[in-house]
């Protein structure tokens, strides 16, 4: 981070550029921005000038890396020659030779490379587009040759190259520092060989990688036990499924194996060959090097391997790595010119490549993370290398596997065959899967291009008749709206007429949806979008039809709406959006519903995500969705173990299979068991927690077997994820709250600094009697600590009630002036505009009906540990940040006897089971709360409600909740549970 001129953000996840005071202008960073200044590429802004900058800086720094692991391998491959040495300050002494080195010896074949051949006979010619110029170095026509070799770099503090040079050495020229830096760690593609905190393999990459790459985009480190777990896991569910599929009677991993014969074998193979695994948010390309090493292990594990290999060697994944051995626990090396070794490394390079080509498939919106993920695929293939004719393998094209874009937006629908479409382009689709498979294999950079352009200009015919379809039903809608207008006549029956007005409105909002897709389409919402439909041929049938993926998975990006609304109207506006948008969606729900949309019938989908999609409440159309159209397999529930040692809030990784369409048909009805893992483990995972955790094998964590129908609430609509119990079942045959009461939320004023006074701001600015009117007494969730409003402190806050039914705005003059000169105004002004057509903004975002106040209420707060319910007695309003519960028959005797049910143990109890938790916080949503048991208030004896009215008036807190615990264990029949309730609570919250 220090050569690279960077720091991690202190109160986000994320890096930036350092302060100017910090800033070193040694750093790659600075050298790059000073770079810029002699360009004429004109930046639009800063943040796209920063992006540009980071992107170089990685694309360079990725290239060195991988140049570090090529060189250990080249050394290792030739008994520890050090004449294979050519990362270091001798060699790539400027930047001018770094150039050299990138452009002149590595994007170039050997026989190419003119004077260069001999200076570097012994770097090879891999055929990597990672020493293609990248967009942003063509874009910018900038290189590393453009950096200043005079500028110097302050050694860092804590460097591990302090030890190793002169004492009086602080600076150092920045690419010097760089190498020497590098060269102070041990390289090498596979970790069983080397020991020592120095070594840096291509794991401990896939950190680094992130580290620098996901500074914006809302992604995560996933941990290496994680993927390697989750991978396998998934992996065999699809892989089962697959052969199912084909006919085979199995019902695990182990059957397949059993079942492989000699005579199948081909066949077995060829369904592994055909299997298509994707990961629509790829970051850094943890899964896919998981699942790459995975399925070569299966592989193995299904005897599809030569004779050679299998007479000789065993296959392990330890450490998310292969490890491959002899019979006498000796790794396998891999020695040039020794005829043996070769068969092997040429058998392992072969299957790895098999599987990239065949298997794996990824897309991000990050340039970044495709470099990476593409790097990282070539580092695995990098470990099997071998020598052939005196020159080193070559690596795969792997643009047609990886590929950038906007993974939830697309143009086009997805289930739609492109058979007629290819009568009219100069492409079948069978000649179009031949192109990209050519395309992966050819090492001429000629005939590459060639193959670009013949892909591009097929794609792009199939764009122009998918967009030319959508105009011509847009057209149909329009005469058949036009007829529909003329025929309405004042002859038709009532009945008619009401049929055509209907009609001819279901037809408007159609043509009002197409307009504004249309007035998308050729603007930059469509710039990334990805288009699933023909991007990857190889989940084509052979009439062009979406056959799908057999396994999604991913760990999606975690973005709030909260100051990204933007991304999220983008996808609102295409068809995946307005399939499933719903409030304030978080947006890895998209990537959910996306995923059921790629897999193919009985195709399983493999998430890590938070645990807040499972009780949220604008979450009702993801948990709905998945009801209706996934199998639900597994969910391990983290609870408080930190699964990212960076990211906020509580995981779960869950598996889910798509039904057959058919079987969708049934509304939700799944009839297989779901396998629930919970723990109460705290602190961050290790990889020896984690691997007890899901190996049940852990003290503090269960595993159980749930029937469907028990995890998934249909009052609530939330999944259930604590166990059955037997006092739940008691309480859910009493009544609901909802039957006798309505739940609101408090007040949301769209700005509390303007509409929310304190008492001397009343001393500064001067009120007419009516503005004086509109101020109302607010207590804050915060202070709702009692049973009873009137036993708070006294009042200290006012909220400015502005309602756009009551308020006479020609009467507040000074109050518009108030609100016009609030900093807050501008962003009110442009919101209400744009989420509301409305002009000056002068009112509360979302009032409330005033009588939800003024009547008897109990209020609650919305996020808290212990919850307390607290009787309105005094006319205080509420803000946002808590709700109020109000009857429906407004009773005041009803209503204390609700607070005490409210404030007893038994609710406490039932929200801990039922409800949502945010750490120990428990989030009181109206969902939860409605579903409340309460009991028979006409049955509650005048004796009872005298008892109750005394208690409110002289218990504190603590007491009125004992009289509460013994007075609703009377009125639900239920004696001596309180006690059994709080070792719930304890154990559960």
């Amino acid at each position: 981070m220090h050569i690279l001129g960077l720091q991690e953000k202190k109160l986000s996840k994320g890096i930036e550029r350092l302060p100017k005071n910090k800033r070193e202008e040694g750093s790659l960073i600075e050298l790059i921005y000073s770079a810029f200044d002699s360009i004429e590429y004109q930046f639009t802004n800063d943040e796209v000038k920063f992006d540009y900058a980071i992107n170089l800086a990685v694309t360079w720094v990725n290239r060195l890396l991988f140049l570090k692991l090529l060189e250990g391998q080249l050394i290792n491959f030739n008994e520890s020659n050090t004449k294979y040495e050519f990362v270091n300050s001798r060699v790539i002494y400027d930047f001018n030779k770094l150039n050299e080195l990138f452009f002149g010896v590595l994007a170039k074949p050997v026989y190419d490379r003119g004077k260069l051949t001999e200076i570097y006979k012994n770097v090879p010619y891999l055929n990597s587009s990672l020493f293609e110029k990248s967009v942003a170095e063509s874009t910018l026509s900038i290189s590393p040759a453009q950096l200043d070799d005079d500028v110097l770099i302050g050694i860092y503090t804590k460097s591990v190259l302090k030890k190793r040079l002169a004492k009086n050495t602080n600076k150092l020229p920045t690419l010097e520092y760089l190498l020497l830096f590098l060269n102070s760690y041990t390289f090498d593609t596979d970790a069983s060989k080397v020991n020592g905190e120095n070594l840096i393999n291509s794991s401990v990459l896939g950190l680094i990688f992130e580290k620098i790459n996901g500074y914006k985009d809302g992604s995560y480190y996933t941990p290496g036990f994680v993927t390697s777990f989750m991978s396998r896991n998934a992996i065999n569910k699809a892989i089962v499924a697959k052969f199912s599929e084909h006919g085979w009677k199995v019902q695990s991993i182990l059957d397949i194996q059993k079942s492989i014969t000699k005579e199948n074998s081909e066949d077995a193979l060829s369904i592994l060959k055909d299997f298509k695994l994707v990961d629509p948010a790829v970051g850094s390309g943890h899964f896919l090097v998981s699942s790459l090493n995975y399925l070569v292990f299966l592989r193995y594990y299904f005897n599809l391997m030569t004779n050679t290999f299998s007479l000789h060697f065993n296959m392990e994944i330890v450490n998310d790595e292969l490890d491959i051995f002899d019979g006498e626990g000796n790794g396998f090396t891999y020695n040039r010119g020794v005829d043996n070794s070769l068969k092997i490394q040429k058998e392992l390079f072969s299957t790895k490549l098999d599987i990239i080509e065949n298997n794996l498939f990824g897309v991000d919106i990050n340039q970044n993370s495709v470099d990476i993920t593409r790097l990282r695929l070539w580092i695995e293939l990098l470990k099997n290398s071998y020598y052939e004719d005196g020159q080193l393998v070559t690596m795969p094209n792997l643009e047609m596997n990886i590929k950038v874009g906007n993974s939830v937006v697309s143009r086009y629908e997805l289930r739609e065959s492109l058979s007629k479409m290819t009568q009219n382009t100069n492409l079948s689709v069978s000649e179009f899967k031949s192109i990209v498979q050519r395309y992966r294999n050819t090492h001429d950079k000629g005939e590459k291009r060639s193959l670009e352009h013949i892909i591009h200009k097929f794609v792009q015919q199939i764009r122009s008749i998918l967009t030319q379809r959508q105009s011509r039903n847009r057209n149909k809608n329009f005469q058949q709206l036009n007829e529909l207008k003329k025929s309405v006549s004042l002859l038709d029956t009532p009945i008619d007429r009401k049929a055509k007005r209907r009609e001819i409105k279901s037809l408007t909002k159609k043509i009002n949806e197409q307009k504004k897709f249309y007035d998308n389409a050729d603007s930059s919402l469509f710039l990334n979008s990805f288009e699933w439909r023909f991007e990857f041929p190889e989940v084509l049938d052979e009439q062009g039809k979406f056959k799908g993926f057999d396994l999604v998975i991913a760990n999606p990006p975690y973005i709030g709406m909260q100051d990204h609304a933007k991304i999220f109207h983008e996808v609102d506006a295409t068809q995946l959006g307005k399939r499933f948008s719903s409030g304030k969606n978080d947006f890895f729900y998209y990537f959910m519903h996306l995923a059921i949309d790629l897999l193919k019938d009985q195709g399983i989908l493999g998430f890590i995500t938070t645990n807040y999609w499972v009780t949220a409440t604008y979450a009702d159309k993801l948990r709905e969705d998945l009801r209706e159209r996934t199998n639900l397999l597994s969910f391990y529930n983290f609870n408080e173990l930190k699964i990212f040692s960076s990211a906020k809030g509580q995981h779960n990784m869950i598996t889910f299979a798509k039904k057959r369409t058919l079987e969708s048909v049934k509304k939700g009805v799944q009839s297989t068991l779901i396998s629930v893992t919970s723990t109460n483990e705290q602190g961050t995972a290790s990889n020896q927690i984690f691997e007890e955790i899901v190996n049940n094998k852990n003290k503090k964590t269960s595993t159980r077997d749930v029937v469907p129908k028990k995890f998934f609430d249909k009052e609530s609509g939330y999944f259930l994820l604590t166990e059955d119990n037997p006092l739940l079942k008691a309480l859910e045959k009493k009544i609901s709250l909802n039957s006798i009461a309505d739940t609101n939320q408090g007040i949301t004023t769209g700005s509390n600094d303007t509409f929310v006074w304190d008492e001397s701001l009343f001393e500064t600015v001067n009120l007419n009697s009516y503005e004086k009117l509109l101020f109302k007494p607010l207590i804050r969730g915060s202070e709702l600590v009692e049973p009873t409003a009137s036993s708070l402190s006294s009042q200290k806050s006012f909220i400015m009630y502005m309602s756009t039914k009551t308020t006479n705005i020609d009467r507040t003059p000074n109050l518009k002036s108030f609100i016009e000169n609030s900093k807050d105004y501008v962003r009110i002004h442009e919101r209400a505009i744009e989420e509301r057509n409305e002009g000056d903004q002068y009112y509360l975002w979302r009032e409330r009906n005033s009588q939800i106040f003024k009547r008897t209420s109990i209020y609650y707060q919305k996020r808290t540990q212990n919850p307390m319910f607290t009787l309105n007695d005094k006319g205080f309003y509420i803000k946002d940040d808590a709700y109020a519960i109000t009857l429906k028959n407004p009773n005041e005797d009803d209503a204390l006897i609700l607070l005490t049910v409210l404030n007893s143990t038994f609710t406490h109890f039932w929200l801990v089971a039922k409800g949502r938790k945010k750490g120990k916080s428990l989030e009181l949503y109206p969902e939860v709360i409605r579903t409340l048991p309460v009991p028979n208030l006409k049955l509650i004896s005048k004796e009872d409600l005298q008892q109750v009215k005394l208690a409110v008036k002289q218990l504190d807190r603590r007491d009125f909740k004992l009289f509460a615990n013994k007075k609703v264990a009377e009125w639900f029949s239920l004696p001596g549970v309180v006690d059994e309730m709080e070792e719930y609570i304890n154990n559960n919250q």
